[in-house]
């Protein structure tokens, strides 16, 4: 449970900091941050660049208040809390992937 959790919150902590990295002063730069791509329409909502915290920003508060619930209820129900937190781990490959592909179009 401690490795998950610690692979859980360390996941958003770095994909997202890489994210903010790379993405951050292109989009100062530029004004603006492509927010969206659609494969049948293409770039189909640009928004303005303080947009790039957002992501990030959810994924991390998401994946904490998983973890807080989890050992909240750590005593209660442990198969539970492992779950949990094994779920914290695991949306955090389609989130990689959606800031990989984000930062991709932006740069």
């Amino acid at each position: 449970m401690r490795w998950m959790t610690l692979v859980a919150l360390l996941l958003p902590i770095l994909v997202g900091g890489t994210f903010l990295f790379q993405v951050l002063p292109a989009a100062q730069s530029r004004g603006n941050l492509v927010y969206h791509y659609n494969i049948y329409l293409g770039i189909d909502d640009v928004r303005t660049w303080w947009w790039v915290l957002a992501l990030p920003l959810t994924w991390f508060t998401l994946t904490l208040a998983d973890v807080v619930v989890a050992y909240g209820m750590y005593r209660n129900d442990s198969h539970l809390s492992v779950a949990l937190v094994s779920f914290a781990v695991a949306w955090g490959l389609p989130w990689a992937g959606a800031l990989f592909y984000l930062s991709l179009f932006n740069l």
